[in-house]
């Protein structure tokens, strides 16, 4: 996935995971102390900004799937797992450049 481009699927993992849980995404944001407004956004397609992103780490911990899972809809094979990614992704508005690396 390094340096590659790909599209976020953050919708449609919201939706899928919403429909498994028989939840509403006002239940969900107060779950995870989120605002519905980001929530809403997010499933509608907008993708996380700035003022947004720090909200992922808590849905999808809150969801039990990795961050990996939550924005590209793509499970982690253990045995092939690269902590770091660094990508850029098409969003609304533009491209993004996203990296997450492993601290310890």
């Amino acid at each position: 996935m390094e340096n590659s481009q790909i599209k976020f699927k953050l919708k449609d993992v919201l939706s899928r995971e919403l429909e498994l849980r028989g939840m509403s995404l006002s239940k969900l944001a107060g779950l995870c102390n989120i605002n519905k407004g980001t929530l809403h956004n997010w499933y509608n397609g907008s993708a996380p900004d700035a003022r947004t992103i720090h909200h992922l780490v808590g849905l999808s911990e809150f969801l039990k799937i990795s961050l990996v899972e939550l924005l590209f809809d793509k499970k982690e094979n253990k045995k092939n797992y690269h902590p770091v990614i660094d990508t850029t992704v098409l969003g609304e508005g533009g491209q993004y450049q996203i990296s997450i690396k492993k601290l310890n």
